[in-house]
């Protein structure tokens, strides 16, 4: 079983508070603030997922900046969408939405992270490469304004992304990729544990269009009172396969889990 961790490539706000514009900073507005409403758009680019794979699970994850309580009466929603959204996008110009796609989810919690399951919407994704691969976020209720991380931030660690968890069936999928083996070292604190992400970013020539590709992975050492050492190979498959010309960027992060 393997995992991607897909950031999002773009994102934006729109509200009937400025109709004919759009909000595209480090902070997505969803909900009602009492006298408008404010809807979110996300894009994915889910090249990275093999065109063979079986989805296990597929989660989107958005991080909260503010409004850290319980409340589960005030249910938001995700659709998919039909059509592209971009700069111009406003209230009164926006993208139509895809009513089989659908989620509802209850982000008014105690925690920083918003976890929903949208299983469906990548499924639906990899079996038509024609549907749209955009989500909108939006409240359904008055009074229940909520601001995540958005593509724009320059914090990474708020930057709402897909977590896809697949097995992929062995064919010659890969015969057009460039399959690097990447070696991480380093340690793992006692009692503690640590999400990573593998990145490696390929600057494609002459474009100078960036492709970025991820593996998330867990090392759990909250049972244990001494430190461990990671040394492990990643193996990743960067599609297309990477020209003599492209340069590549490869990164390893995370964070301690609480």
């Amino acid at each position: 079983m393997s995992s991607l961790i897909i950031p999002a490539a773009k994102s934006i706000t729109i509200t009937n508070k400025y109709p004919n514009m759009s909000i595209n900073n480090a902070v997505l507005s969803v909900g009602n603030d009492g006298c408008y409403n404010y809807l979110s758009y996300l894009f994915f680019d889910i090249s990275a997922v093999p065109c063979n794979a079986v989805i296990r699970s597929a989660e989107l994850v958005l991080f909260k900046t503010d409004k850290f309580y319980n409340c589960d009466n005030k249910a938001f929603g995700i659709y998919g969408l039909n059509g592209y959204f971009s700069s111009f996008t406003n209230y009164n110009n926006y993208p139509e939405i895809n009513h089989e796609l659908k989620q509802e989810f209850f982000p008014f919690t105690t925690e920083a992270v918003v976890t929903v399951s949208i299983t469906s919407f990548v499924e639906a994704w990899l079996e038509n490469s024609s549907i749209n691969t955009s989500l909108m976020l939006y409240g359904k209720k008055k009074n229940s304004l909520l601001h995540f991380g958005s593509a724009k931030c320059t914090d990474k660690y708020l930057i709402p992304f897909l977590k896809i968890t697949f097995d992929c069936c062995c064919c010659n999928d890969y015969k057009d990729a460039t399959l690097k083996r990447i070696q991480v070292t380093g340690t793992v604190a006692p009692d503690s544990i640590y999400n990573a992400v593998v990145n490696v970013d390929v600057q494609r020539n002459p474009s100078g269009h960036i492709d970025s590709y991820y593996i998330a992975d867990q090392y759990d050492n909250s049972k244990n009172t001494s430190s461990i050492n990671i040394d492990k190979i990643y193996n990743l498959a960067i599609i297309p396969k990477e020209s003599a010309c492209d340069s590549e960027t490869i990164n390893f992060y995370g964070s301690y889990l609480g």
